[in-house]
């Protein structure tokens, strides 16, 4: 390999370096720009997950403390007249339940009794006393409470317990309960990821068969949190954590919001879920057209730059050879053709002119 392309190729490897080390920066820039997109998605579907079961445990306590101050039903509790509140309620509570989401709504007495439950009638007269902590408080401090809490029958859902009062005497609890469903829906319209909850058996001790700790207990795609759950990447934790789970070849970020009952136990979490595929396939897009344009600057440099090294250095060097070897063979003119290049081939040019004029002085 002659001079001019070991030349060639040392420069062109230095320029080689130097696209090579911008593509490094810009595929470290691009997937940093593209990890932090992803979380800032996970980020809302977090944010939103957390505003829309606030929002429904407003709204749950908000029916609940109408239905409290019904007359009617004032009258059916102090008379402890649990025909009466079926009566008047059925119909409200049927229209609730197809339109708003609600699925409980109930009456305690101030001896923690249950006096009537609209979601299932037969049931009655049992002690809420021993499983249910936000009744408890309710009854205890005659105030309105709110929060998540599992029923008796396994029955998750955003409650609000408001006291009903005839004047100064405590009656008892109107409770009313939505279904978590319609918020997961709600949560998936807004931001696009698919929702989910998920209940720990250890946590509730519901007990779910087989190994698995987690439950599904409600989603927007049941075989999808399944699946997820059942990964061995999938946890929980007692603050929202940030996950990336891959099932037969797509990817999901995950965040797991941990869902905490009436009384600050966690019993399992929300889990936001969002396809990352389609993102992560435009990122390698990008950078395969960035290795293509990287490997196209490559050769375009080393082509003009042998172009250039040929016009400038190669054939004036050759020129400038060939005069010499034929002026030391005394077959040479004293006066040197012209020559193209640089200022030190013009110097090396006169210097084979004087040698030239030189020679043939006797």
């Amino acid at each position: 390999m002659g001079f001019v392309s070991r030349l060639a190729l040392a420069t062109v490897a230095i320029i080689a370096l130097v696209i090579g080390g911008m593509m490094a920066m810009a595929y470290g820039g691009g997937r940093e720009a593209m990890l932090a997109a992803q979380r800032a998605e996970t980020n809302g579907v977090a944010h939103m997950i957390r505003y829309s079961m606030e929002r429904a445990s407003f709204f749950a306590l908000a029916e609940a403390e109408v239905v409290a101050r019904q007359q009617d039903v004032i009258q059916a509790m102090a008379a402890r007249d649990r025909p009466a509140l079926l009566e008047r309620l059925g119909d409200t509570f049927a229209y609730l339940r197809a339109e708003a989401g609600i699925e409980v709504m109930q009456f305690h007495q101030a001896d923690f009794r249950n006096l009537a439950r609209l979601q299932d009638p037969p049931r009655y007269g049992d002690d809420v006393s021993v499983n249910r902590p936000m009744i408890v408080t309710a009854v205890s401090s005659r105030r309105s409470q709110r929060g998540l809490e599992i029923g008796p029958t396994g029955s998750l859902a955003l409650r609000g317990a408001a006291p009903v009062m005839r004047g100064e005497t405590f009656l008892g609890v109107a409770e009313i309960g939505l279904a978590l469903n319609s918020l997961l829906q709600a949560v998936k319209q807004t931001t696009g990821a698919e929702v989910g909850v998920v209940l720990s058996n250890a946590m509730t001790s519901a007990g779910g068969g087989g190994g698995n700790d987690v439950t599904v207990r409600g989603s927007t795609n049941a075989a999808l949190f399944t699946a997820l759950t059942a990964a061995p990447g999938f946890r929980m934790a007692r603050e929202a954590i940030y996950l990336e789970i891959s099932l037969e070849g797509t990817r999901h970020a995950l965040v797991v919001e941990p869902l905490l009952d009436f009384s600050g136990r966690m019993i399992g979490a929300v889990v936001g879920a969002v396809n990352v595929d389609a993102a992560a396939r435009a990122f390698n897009r990008e950078m395969l057209v960035l290795l293509f344009a990287g490997i196209a600057g490559i050769i375009i440099a080393f082509s003009l730059l042998w172009v250039v090294m040929m016009a400038f250095l190669v054939r004036p060097i050759e020129a400038l050879t060939a005069h010499a070897e034929k002026v030391a063979a005394g077959d040479g003119p004293a006066t040197l053709p012209p020559i193209g290049g640089a200022r030190l081939l013009h110097r090396a040019q006169a210097a084979v002119l004087k040698l030239a004029q030189a020679a043939k002085r006797p």
